[in-house]
């Protein structure tokens, strides 16, 4: 197990010392286990989810401009540069 445990802490670029695949091993055991657990679950009936909430399309709010809010005109007439109601800001990756 422990070779194993080596092998794919290699292909996922992991770097442990030796003395720590031990314990590695151990844990990878471990969860292991818990995905057997999971297999032998009867999931007959379940119907298969895509999300993790029943209905994602209704957990957003309505976008809602605010009373008060800012006027892009304005804040753009603020920016010390603006191109096509964008900031333009100097280059910082090279």
């Amino acid at each position: 197990m422990i070779a194993d445990v080596a092998k794919i802490a290699k292909l996922a670029r992991l770097d442990f010392e030796p003395d720590q695949l031990e314990s590695v091993s151990l844990n990878f055991s471990e969860i292991l286990e818990y995905f057997n657990r999971l297999e032998k679950v009867d999931t007959s009936g379940v119907d298969p989810v895509y999300h993790a909430t029943a209905k994602p399309e209704g957990t957003l709010a309505e976008d809602v401009q605010e009373p008060n809010a800012l006027v892009l005109e304005e804040v753009m007439e603020n920016a010390p540069q603006t191109r096509e109601n964008q900031f333009r800001v100097p280059k910082v990756i090279e």
